[in-house]
């Protein structure tokens, strides 16, 4: 019995040894979403969801600036109390500080400086409320400082050649600068514009735009405070210098659309030259590339998967760009609050000196109708920021 049990024992270690004794299977780890998991309609959803503009911009600013345009509007046609005529934005004689200015009340009446500083302030705070003008002008800038960097490179490392070739130690650290990679040749089949679409954003660029978006909205603000003492509120110069800001909100709107537009017809592209892609073992690069551009934020334990493309909003709480986004943020914000108490004070000094000639109770009618569009108004901007 003892010698079957050493003899098992001594079979033991030599399978222990031998090393045939199975060993436990390794643990899968969780692979990342390839971009074959997503599909073209998933994807087309992501493109048309981060260029979409924050409901922050949607609720505060385009509601504000609607609600300026309707408060313009109604005392524009008001023709019965104040004069003017309409279809030449003419809001009737003027007032001034000390009383009757007697000139015209008109906007766009000079194509002067000011009046091209209100319509561009206007139209450069609506492109850049849209996410896909601010992240293209953001890779717009990188591409300018890889460029400088580039030039640096070659003056310090190396010269032209007589043929016009640089040295291999100049192209080093020249690709060095610019991130050349394999996977970034294989994009070269792509225009110059889609491959600007892929690169990494600036951040500084990214927040600086966004926080200048906001802050186009302080001339409204000035141009109120500036008349807030006139005798007759509703017939001051601020009507028609907001009117100028006003159109050219409007155009940027449509400006903004139509190069957003542009942009996500890039991506588009960019996913479709897969099937154009005679290289079977990489036949999803541009979708790879599409995704990795969108990508924020990665899966992790405690936060989701976010996708962004040149909206601020959506850096607030990555880990990487907790000092500035979320400073950026909180300033934007402050400027949109600004600019919303700026409206209702406009439509309210406007109905408070509405009938300028008879008594002040006579005002309480388009009072109350200024103060009801402004919350009518705001609620529907605010449910459609909320409408996926």
């Amino acid at each position: 019995g003892n010698g079957n049990g050493n003899d098992d024992t001594k079979q033991e270690e030599g399978n222990s040894g031998s090393g045939t004794t199975p060993t436990p299977a390794p643990v899968p780890m969780p692979m990342p979403m390839s971009a074959a998991s997503i599909s073209s309609i998933e994807l087309y959803n992501i493109l048309q969801s981060v260029m979409r503009p924050s409901p922050t911009i949607i609720t505060i600013l385009y509601a504000s600036t609607f609600t300026y345009t309707t408060f313009l509007l109604i005392r524009l046609f008001s023709v019965n109390n104040f004069g003017g005529v309409p279809q030449q934005l003419d809001y009737g004689p003027k007032v001034s500080k000390d009383g009757p200015a007697g000139k015209t009340n008109i906007a766009f009446e000079e194509l002067n400086f000011d009046t091209l500083g209100h319509f561009i302030q206007g139209l450069f705070c609506a492109v850049l409320s849209f996410p896909a003008v601010v992240g293209f002008l953001s890779n717009v800038s990188t591409k300018v400082i890889q460029f400088v960097r580039v030039r640096v490179r070659l003056w310090r490392y190396g010269n032209v050649n007589v043929d016009g070739n640089t040295d291999a130690h100049a192209d080093a650290h020249a690709d060095a600068d610019t991130g050349s990679t394999s996977s970034n040749k294989k994009m070269g089949c792509y225009s110059s514009s889609s491959s600007i679409v892929l690169e990494t954003p600036c951040f500084v660029t990214l927040g600086t735009l966004h926080l200048l978006c906001t802050a186009l909205t302080y001339y409204p603000f000035y141009s109120m405070v500036k008349r807030l003492r006139y005798s007759s509120f509703a017939q001051t110069s601020h009507l028609n210098n907001t009117t100028e800001w006003c159109l050219g909100f409007i155009l940027g709107i449509s400006l903004g659309s139509l190069i957003s537009s542009l942009i996500l017809h890039q991506f588009i592209i960019i996913v479709l030259s897969d099937s154009n892609n005679d290289d079977d073992d990489d036949d999803q690069v541009g979708r790879r590339r599409v995704i990795k551009t969108l990508t924020v934020q990665e899966d992790t334990e405690d936060r989701m998967k976010v996708y962004s493309y040149g909206r601020a909003s959506d850096y607030k709480g990555v880990m990487k760009y907790t000092c500035l986004f979320p400073l950026v943020e909180y300033a934007s914000l402050a400027n949109l609050v600004l600019f919303a108490i700026t409206t209702l004070s406009t439509g309210v000094n406007i109905g408070l000196s509405w009938n300028y000639k008879d008594d002040n109770t006579a005002n309480i009618p388009i009072l109350a109708l200024y103060i009801c569009l402004y919350a009518v108004i705001y609620s529907i901007f605010y449910i459609l920021s909320r409408w996926n």
